[in-house]
């Protein structure tokens, strides 16, 4: 999903982790839940549909709050950074050239 994710196939990425999301248990759900709405919010973005992105951002960004710190291999806190720079520029969805589309997934 990673790797999916940094060459800006949200779709794709969203699809590999359904299926750990449904299997899993808590606190793994929350944590795969809110990467999954991180990617279909970028998605969401990719197709120019960015009320939905931003409230789907939202969702995201509660339920990967409590994992800002190294989480599962990832650096969680970054990028909640980077996906809250997009939604919080001035000038979003204008600003969204490449913004969206260079955001990259830091293992931890």
């Amino acid at each position: 999903a990673v790797k999916l994710s940094n060459k800006g196939k949200y779709h794709e990425a969203h699809d590999t982790l359904e299926p750990l999301w449904v299997k899993s248990a808590e606190p793994e759900k929350q944590f795969y839940q809110g990467t999954i709405q991180a990617f279909i919010a970028l998605h969401l973005i990719q197709e120019k549909r960015f009320p939905g992105a931003y409230k789907v951002f939202l969702r995201s960004r509660l339920n990967l709050e409590k994992y800002k710190t190294d989480s599962y291999g990832v650096d969680v806190s970054q990028f909640l950074l980077d996906l809250e720079s997009i939604f919080a520029d001035p000038d979003y969805p204008n600003n969204l050239n490449e913004k969206c589309y260079n955001i990259q997934i830091k293992r931890t």
